[in-house]
């Protein structure tokens, strides 16, 4: 995204709208993609999976799974398709909704996340970080598996301050993997 583009969108807001960026302390495509939110009056909400989102967000599951694991075969995950959706009604999913549009969703265990997933067309652009905030505000610790070569999933969660616990063996694919924990510490401060 070209400064000019950041620097035009930020001039075409109101200027009650803008007056609380700063810009020196966000990086230049949060501080785009804010003002562009805010352009559009975009309304984001982050709320527990209803029955009528299965179909959505089936859809992202899939569609990620596919893409972030290229080095499983396609029909696994086709395979598990309808085993998933009636798991998913029986988890804790939180959705990402954007102008009353699932973008993204997190699946959580109690302390357990089953997986952050978000539509291909959004990657990028904060949704998984929110949503792992989300979860992280309302827990002390947090784990999770990740193929290890699954390389951006295992760089997204250290930079949120994960730390990889053990490797093993995902007995079902053949893949290996990552145990990845997560853990409050006196220091932390929730976010926001």
């Amino acid at each position: 995204v070209s400064r000019q583009i950041s620097d035009a969108l930020v001039t075409q807001l109101p200027s009650s709208s803008h007056m609380h960026f700063k810009p020196f302390t966000m990086s230049r495509s949060f501080r785009v993609m804010m003002c562009y939110r805010i352009y559009r009056r975009v309304t984001v909400m982050i709320r527990e999976l209803r029955k009528a989102d299965i179909n959505k967000v089936e859809d992202i599951w899939l569609d990620t799974n596919r893409k972030a694991h290229y080095f499983i075969p396609a029909q696994y995950w086709k395979d598990n398709f309808e085993l998933v959706k009636e798991l998913l009604l029986q988890a804790t999913v939180y959705v990402y909704e954007e102008n009353q549009e699932i973008q993204g969703f997190i699946g959580l265990n109690d302390e357990y996340i089953e997986g952050i997933f978000v539509s291909d067309e959004m990657q990028s652009q904060g949704i998984g970080k929110i949503l792992l905030n989300y979860a992280k505000n309302t827990r002390n610790k947090l784990f999770l598996d990740v193929y290890q070569k699954n390389t951006p999933a295992i760089s997204f969660y250290q930079r949120e301050g994960f730390e990889i616990q053990y490797s093993g063996l995902d007995e079902v694919t053949g893949e290996k993997d990552y145990v990845m924990a997560w853990e409050r510490t006196s220091s932390s401060v929730k976010s926001k």
